[in-house]
This record gives C-alpha cells, structure tokens and sequence, in this order.
C-alpha cells in the first residue's frame, strides 16, 4: 500500500543489486539510500556539521531497475520521485512479522560522482508505463 508520492535527493550509500525474480524474469534492482543534513560549523575540520541523516531502502522495477543498475554506484547522488510504501513478510525462523518502509522509484535523476568528489555528468530516467499484468508470474507484488 502506497503512503504517499516523496521527492528528495539522496545518496547511493551502496551499487544497486540487481535480480531477475519470477517466470517472466522481471528486474528489481534494491538500493541502500542515505539524505543527511549538514550546517556551517566552523569548529568543525570540514567547516560542516551534520545535524540529520535519514536511510532509506529504494527499489526499481523493469527497465528503470536495469538502468540504474548500469549507471548508479556508490557515492552518486540521486534525485528522485518515488512512492512510500511498507514491505512485510514473516522471519523464517522466528514466525515473527516484519515490515520496512521502502521507497519505489517512479523516475530519477543521476548525478555522477567525478573524481574530484563533486557532482559530474547528470541524466533523468522514468519508469516505463508497464502495467501490473506484464508482472505475471513474479514471486512478489511490484510496487503499483
């Protein structure tokens, strides 16, 4: 069940993991995202505090999934449009019911990390208008 529709940058705290899931080999990529807050410090040796940080699981599906599979890594900003959502399942070995907020991206755009530890090269991907029926066979619900 969709929260709510967010737009936030953040950054790729880990590359995507990419996997293929069910009959129809669908892509779901999942990302470890990471937004933080920082202030003017000037006690501090960067002359910046951070003050908030927020951790976010992001996932991509379809050919968005593959594309930021190719493009993102570690360390690349990513602004992006995404719905809230809550994943739950059971633990195997407990019998214990988890849940997990995750963010499924609907669009994106990269900003690649340069050399120099700025932003490089930027370029916008949106999710393909694929409907939930292209998903037979898959293991798990997408995202809509």
């Amino acid at each position: 069940m969709a929260l709510s529709i967010i737009t936030g940058t953040y950054r790729l705290a880990a590359d995507p993991e990419l996997q293929y899931i069910g009959q129809n080999s669908v892509a779901k990529a999942r990302v470890r995202l990471v937004n933080d807050k920082s202030k003017k410090d000037d006690s501090e040796q960067s002359g910046w505090k951070k003050v908030a940080e927020h951790w976010a699981n992001g996932v991509a599906w379809y050919e968005l999934a593959e594309r930021l599979n190719e493009e993102a890594r570690k360390g690349d900003s990513i602004q992006l449009m995404a719905e809230v959502s809550t994943e739950s399942w059971e633990d195997k070995n407990t019998g214990e019911k988890k849940s997990r907020d995750q963010l499924n991206l609907l669009s994106y755009k990269l900003f690649k990390k340069n050399g120099n530890g700025g932003s490089g090269t930027s370029s916008f991907k949106s999710a393909s208008s694929q409907s939930k029926d292209d998903f037979n066979g898959a293991s798990e619900d997408p995202p809509f």
